[in-house]
């Protein structure tokens, strides 16, 4: 369409409103940290370093990701801050933040990667790690949004989500490498 600028300032837009969510939902799980005293009072945050810089602190953000952030902020103050150049080569500046933006969102909130919350040895399947339950952000972005399943579970069908896990598992809990064991052993693999 030729809409270059609106696409910059959206990703841009869209990237501060994704720090403001991860501090405002985390922040009372961190109110014994340095760095809360500097976000406990407010509502929103346009100052990103300053959200990027205590996410970090916070061990939120994957450090890749937190660069990824960085670079968006650079491309923000660019297309806000008036700077003539922004007018002939905002189409460049608009396919970096939504590249930027996509990265982030890759990195930090994929559904099938390496992040460290994942057990990631089942071929095509992935699962939270137990360890990683109770970290804040795996508890209120993941977690909300997963199904708790034995290593036995069939999915019967993915939209909607139909799930079936009949096993009567003994009341213990099990390592991430037993389910993993466990859960090759019911899928063939």
């Amino acid at each position: 369409m030729g809409s270059y600028y609106p696409a910059l300032t959206a990703a841009c837009a869209l990237g501060e409103r994704i720090l403001n969510h991860l501090v405002l939902l985390l922040r009372d799980d961190y109110k014994t940290t340095p760095e809360y005293k500097n976000v406990y009072a407010k509502d929103s945050f346009d100052k990103w370093d300053v959200a990027i810089d205590t996410l970090s602190a916070w061990n939120v953000l994957l450090p890749k990701v937190a660069g990824d952030f960085k670079k968006l902020r650079d491309r923000r103050n660019d297309a806000i801050h008036f700077r003539p150049e922004v007018d002939t080569n905002d189409r460049d500046l608009a396919l970096q933040a939504i590249k930027g933006l996509e990265s982030i969102l890759a990195k930090q909130f994929n559904a099938f990667g390496p992040e460290p919350w994942f057990i990631t040895d089942i071929a095509g399947e992935i699962y939270i790690k137990k360890d990683c339950e109770n970290e804040p952000f795996v508890r209120k972005v993941y977690l909300p949004n997963c199904v708790a399943v034995g290593p036995d579970h069939v999915v019967q069908s993915v939209l909607p989500w139909v799930i079936r896990d009949d096993e009567a598992y003994p009341d213990v809990e099990i390592s991430d490498e037993d389910f993993s064991i466990r859960r090759k052993k019911a899928i063939g693999q």
